[in-house]
């Protein structure tokens, strides 16, 4: 999604999951991307617009939301890391003030865009199965073959 001025945050969070449990890398810039995407539907709730959007539209939002949250909480739990859940919260709540993430939302969703319900859902669908998929058999592995 939008890359620039989050990359010190992505950098925050590999930082404090490197430090604090064992979360792989490659995992920690798809949370960095679940932070992003929420980010964009931060900026969707705080604008105007999303207070002209009908109620199932916004329960619709923010079950993505939730959904998105849900995720990072699984993958914190499988690695055993107790910070990323926490830093994952407070990377997008920075980025969804960053000058960046704002035009994005605003250039490509009009903030709350019938294109953001269409899009988000696309995202979390795949996200979904690609990290269940991936904790599915990852699961299934000794200790020993993860490392």
């Amino acid at each position: 999604m939008i890359a620039r001025s989050t990359a010190l945050l992505l950098a925050g969070i590999v930082a404090t999951s490197a430090t604090a449990g064992g979360t792989p890398k490659p995992m920690l810039r798809n949370v960095h991307t679940m932070a992003e995407a929420v980010a964009v539907l931060d900026v969707c709730f705080k604008s105007d617009k999303y207070k002209t959007l009908p109620n199932d539209k916004a329960l619709k939002l923010h079950n993505l939301r939730i959904r998105i949250g849900k995720m990072v909480e699984s993958i914190g739990k499988h690695f055993g890391d107790d910070a990323l859940y926490p830093t994952y919260e407070l990377a997008h709540f920075r980025m969804s003030d960053a000058p960046d993430i704002k035009a994005y939302a605003q250039n490509k969703y009009q903030y709350c865009g019938s294109n953001l319900f269409t899009d988000m859902e696309a995202y979390v669908l795949e996200t979904e199965k690609t990290i269940n998929d991936f904790l599915s058999r990852d699961a299934r592995k000794t200790p020993e073959v993860r490392k």
